[in-house]
């Protein structure tokens, strides 16, 4: 995983993306960490995107982006906690792959399609029955959440939130017309969305930090100290952020 230049060096942004980088690039042997090294890889080139998305002031990407930074990190933390899970996750892969397989035009590589069609149906239709309506962990999102170690409040507070820009729901667009919030338009806020983007990046934050800490208590990797370190940073962007969202909510 390369290097990403167009975070600020000195900033929190920065010291989260390397210390990620830092886990994910460790030498292993152990098929079980690797595993959590191309999670962590895909969480930490999520968390990227958001950081850019934020410079850009762009809140509605940045939003969207953060419900799958939430996604990843609670894939990583269920699989770093459950080895015996790594084989389910990897044959959701697979289910995944040959689903796909099933929609490519039939006229590419016509016959390479058929032969593969064929040699795999047997796996598909086990697969297809174990997985259609089932993530690889079997679990319920807000089952996913606790057995993340996510705070109860981080469901409906902000992965809601995040979902509902993710799908461009109509939270989007719907606002209050007066103070009794019994009249509703809709309307396009560039303002608020710009403002978004600043609530993003500090969740991505604390999500990549929680993301690290698991990670790092399952395999004994001793981050607790760097971590550690971060930790009065990011206090005093949330002080600030709070202060910021009181802003937001009386322009609402």
């Amino acid at each position: 995983m390369s290097d990403d230049r167009s975070i600020d060096e000195n900033s929190v942004a920065k010291q989260i993306f390397e210390l990620a980088k830092q886990v994910a690039e460790q030498s292993t042997t152990d098929e079980h960490f690797r595993a959590i090294q191309a999670l962590l890889q895909v969480a930490n080139q999520i968390f990227v995107g958001i950081y850019r998305m934020v410079t850009d002031q762009n809140g509605l990407a940045a939003e969207s982006l953060l419900r799958t930074l939430f996604e990843a990190a609670i894939n990583g933390i269920i699989l770093a906690k459950h080895k015996e899970l790594l084989n389910d996750f990897i044959r959701h892969g697979q289910f995944t792959h040959l689903r796909l397989l099933r929609f490519t035009n039939i006229n590419f590589a016509k016959e390479k399609i058929v032969a593969l069609l064929q040699a795999t149906d047997e796996d598909w239709q086990k697969l297809f029955a174990e997985f259609k309506h089932a993530e690889w962990h079997k679990l319920k999102t807000t089952d996913s959440f606790s057995e993340a170690e996510m705070a109860a409040e981080l469901y409906d507070k902000y992965f809601r939130r995040a979902s509902a820009f993710a799908h461009a729901e109509p939270y989007v667009v719907v606002r209050k017309t007066d103070e009794t919030w019994k009249n509703w338009a809709v309307e396009a806020r560039s303002d608020l969305w710009k403002w978004s983007s600043e609530g993003a990046t500090i969740h991505a934050y604390f999500v990549m930090c929680h993301l690290l800490a698991i990670i790092s208590r399952e395999f004994k990797l001793g981050l607790e100290e760097e971590l550690g370190n971060l930790r009065p940073q990011l206090d005093g962007l949330s002080a600030k952020l709070a202060k910021a969202s009181q802003s937001a909510l009386d322009a609402f």
